[in-house]
């Protein structure tokens, strides 16, 4: 008996009990082989029960014995003769006076030597084993990843069109890379055990390790909801072209968007189980793994327009929704590995057909682990293309053209490296994390944003917000709109769905419904000077946000609203705001009026020379608070008095309690209390810039400037690339006051041109960001040293 499941050689479900000495009864969910190997060679031992609850693994001698088994022991431990000479050495545990085998177990799952995983597949290009043309049933059986019977009848009864028109069940039965490859082992048993409710309910996570150095890739994650021969899928894709063994992570890949599109055990597709969308139009980009294909090459990027050829030889190695094309290889290409979507395949040729036109070194390259050399062979919109057989990808999944060279468009997809999880084999789109009402409302998270929607007027409503009244003659109404915004962690992981109601504060007249509206808040540079005493005198720093902060003030002019959408107001009737709602010109400033008010009345005292920067007590009861807008942290030598800070505040406002700050205004704050010193970083605002402005997120820089020419003429923006560089110095700009002071000169210089950027500014501002991407992960160090050099 076992209790790791991995150790299985062809698992099959059971339910049986086991009776222990001890009278405890336990439940095995699973029987298969077990193979160790030993020092005399290997053993099979068949009909192994897997018990999770068993805390070590056990073996029988009795059932061994049984079997033809010899056993012999002594007091230092003995050996167990097996019926076919072979032999187990015992070794007596004299901690646990138990008998131990001494040998390793063989997992099933492992790309070792020993494994048959890759068995079959050439270490080189395989020579073309036919070259007469195929039929369409064993054309869409290949490009559908060779599926069963089952799921080929599952495929014919859910779809319609061409795939179910041209699939035949029975062509499994006669495909020699599915016979080759052993693709239709036996598979679990249906048994009674614990199935998935619903996606992602249950996930079956399996580590693939390859020690064959084939490639530089040495290991694959599978995360899948229950049984997947995922292994026989990819060693498959393999031979059907006769691809050799170094375009395994390629396969693999491609082995995981095929089943995803194709039914699982139950007939149902697991896309469409995930994302409730039907897979059809991902069917039709189906092409065979490995064949030869001819790429487009675009007119821009030929070097001679009339002369150059205009496709090159390629092999097709894998699909994405993240770019916009399918990904080929060439070693007649540079870079070797790339995108394109437009080509015509060949899908009954492999790569050693391509030497009918022109010979070639067919000995690849190693593949590399990641896509920084991979280019986009894709179109431009003016360009026309030659050839009369096109298979645009964007016929089918809207994908627009690439941009001219050195144009910059946000991709829709962020990049992901060219190896990774493959739980699905593509992705879904970005999600939008402040979507319009309408955008909100008519996507898949409608019922949380309702649910948010809801939330936020009853919260409205439970404050006293507002008062139902006539609305007097002559006066001002203001109307409101909704923000929603989708929360997420220091990660970009979210964590809530957030709607607020805004007023539109445009709508409002100076000098009858607001008369000054400015309001402080603590300067960056006190945040981390606080911060920095605080890491050098070793003081606790905790931090806590008012909720709905601008609702805890009260208005000194009269405004009226238009009732919003969702509120039961009688036919003609406003409503009188009594509280500083968001939106309004002088809420803010209505908020820190209420702030400073209450902080003084707990004796605190703000610093006269700089805002936002309260204190309170001296030496040991010396307690600091920084306060930015609704966000506060809290500092002092002492967590009593933190603590009783955060009670009195509490006691004013709903307040929610952080503890000890690990965020602030999206920075990632870290005290190491030993090294006296607190680490700011900002990696996780950095990496969506660059996921947002790099056009390929792998381009890095080790230095943050480059030369800016004041050239005149043409070279000023465009009005949209213009406001691009605004916003993206903008962003800069918090990034070097924030944490990052090392680019503070470049950031300057940038800034000047803010009015009026050109070409090469825009250039200047990419750089930087390459810059930043190679340093992400650099950080502000505050304090680090002893507490005595400080006075």
């Amino acid at each position: 008996m076992i209790n790791d499941y991995s150790m299985l050689i062809h698992p099959r479900k059971c339910r049986k009990r086991v009776y222990t000495a001890g009278s405890e009864v336990l439940e095995a969910s699973a029987v298969g082989d077990v193979n160790i190997s030993t020092e005399y060679g290997e053993i099979l031992l068949q009909n192994v029960l897997y018990v999770h609850s068993l805390n070590i693994n056990l073996l029988s001698t009795n059932s061994l014995t049984d079997k033809g088994a010899r056993v012999t022991l002594d007091p230092k431990g003995g050996q167990i003769y097996l019926a076919d000479s072979t032999i187990l050495k015992i070794v007596k545990n004299h901690k646990s006076g138990l008998l131990e085998i001494q040998g390793d177990t063989w997992r099933p799952n492992a790309m070792t030597a020993s494994t048959p995983l890759l068995e079959g597949v050439d270490e080189e290009f395989g020579l073309a084993k036919r070259k007469t043309k195929v039929s369409t049933k064993q054309l869409w059986h290949e490009r559908l990843g060779h599926p069963g019977r089952d799921k080929s009848r599952a495929i014919i009864n859910k779809l319609r069109g061409e795939p179910v028109e041209a699939l035949d069940p029975n062509t499994a039965l006669t495909c020699e890379p599915c016979i080759q490859s052993n693709s239709t082992a036996a598979r679990m048993g249906q048994g009674s055990g614990k199935r998935a409710a619903g996606p992602l309910d249950l996930i079956h996570i399996d580590l693939i390790i390859d020690s064959s150095h084939v490639t530089e890739y040495t290991c694959i994650l599978v995360l899948v909801n229950d049984y997947s021969n995922l292994g026989e899928k990819m060693r498959t894709l393999l031979i059907q072209r006769n691809l050799p063994k170094v375009f395994w992570p390629y396969a693999i890949q491609a082995a995981a968007f095929k089943m995803n599109l194709t039914p699982n055990v139950d007939g149902e597709f697991p896309y469409q189980l995930m994302f409730r969308k039907s897979p059809e139009r991902f069917i039709r980009l189906m092409r065979i793994f490995g064949c030869l294909a001819w790429v487009n090459v675009p007119k821009a990027k030929r070097h001679n327009k009339k002369l150059d050829q205009r496709a090159v030889p390629a092999i097709f190695i894998g699909y994405s929704l993240e770019r916009k094309g399918w990904l080929f290889y060439s070693p007649d290409y540079s870079p070797n590995i790339f995108w394109s979507n437009s080509a015509k395949f060949m899908e009954t040729q492999c790569w050693s057909d391509r030497t009918e036109w022109k010979p070639v070194n067919i000995q690849p390259p190693p593949i590399p682990n990641n896509e920084e050399d991979l280019a986009n062979l894709g179109y431009m919109e003016e360009d026309l293309f030659d050839e009369d057989d096109q298979d645009p990808l964007s016929e089918y999944m809207g994908m627009e053209t690439i941009l001219r060279e050195g144009e910059h468009k946000e991709p829709r997809y962020k990049a992901q490296n060219s190896f990774g999880l493959v739980m699905t084999g593509f992705k879904k789109e970005e999600r939008n994390l402040n979507p319009t009402v309408r955008e909100a409302l008519a996507g898949e998270d409608k019922r949380f944003w309702e649910e948010a929607m809801r939330k936020e007027l009853k919260g409205l409503e439970a404050m006293n917000t507002w008062e139902t009244t006539d609305l007097p003659h002559d006066t001002n109404t203001v109307d409101t709109h909704w923000v929603l915004k989708v929360k997420t962690d220091t990660n970009l992981i979210p964590t809530k769905y957030k709607a607020r109601l805004v007023a539109r504060g445009f709508m409002q007249r100076e000098g009858i419904d607001y008369t000054e509206i400015f309001a402080p808040v603590a300067p960056i540079q006190s945040i981390t000077g606080v911060l920095a005493i605080a890491a050098m005198r070793d003081w606790e720093v905790d931090s806590i946000d008012v909720k709905q902060a601008y609702l805890n003030s009260s208005l000194h002019h009269d405004v009226y609203l238009k009732p919003p959408i969702g509120t039961k107001v009688p036919p003609g009737k406003v409503l009188k705001l009594m509280k500083g709602l968001y939106g309004l010109k002088q809420s803010g400033r209505e908020w820190n009026i209420e702030l400073d008010t209450q902080l003084r009345k707990i004796g605190f005292h703000c610093m006269s020379s700089t805002p936002c920067l309260y204190s309170r007590g001296t030496d040991d009861r010396l307690t600091v608070i920084t306060v930015y807008v609704d966000d506060m942290l809290i500092a002092s030598p002492s967590q009593k008095e933190v603590d009783c800070t955060k009670a009195e505040t509490m006691s004013k406002w709903e307040t929610e309690d952080n503890g000890p700050v690990k965020e602030f205004l999206g920075i990632k704050i870290t005290q190491d209390r030993g090294q006296s010193k607190i680490s700011l970083d900002l990696t996780a605002y950095i990496r969506s810039m660059v996921s947002k402005w790099l056009e390929r997120p792998n381009e890095r820089s080790w230095i943050p400037m480059q030369s800016i020419t004041n050239t005149v003429g043409g070279s000023k923006c465009t009005p949209e690339r213009a406001k691009r560089y605004q916003e993206l110095v903008g962003q800069l700009l918090w990034v070097s006051n924030t944490v990052r002071p090392d680019i503070s000169f470049t950031v300057g210089v940038l800034a000047r041109h803010m009015s009026e950027p050109n070409d090469s500014t825009w250039q200047a501002v990419i750089h930087l960001l390459k810059y930043l991407n190679q340093t992400s992960e650099y950080r502000l160090e505050l304090g680090g040293m002893h507490r005595k050099h400080v006075s």
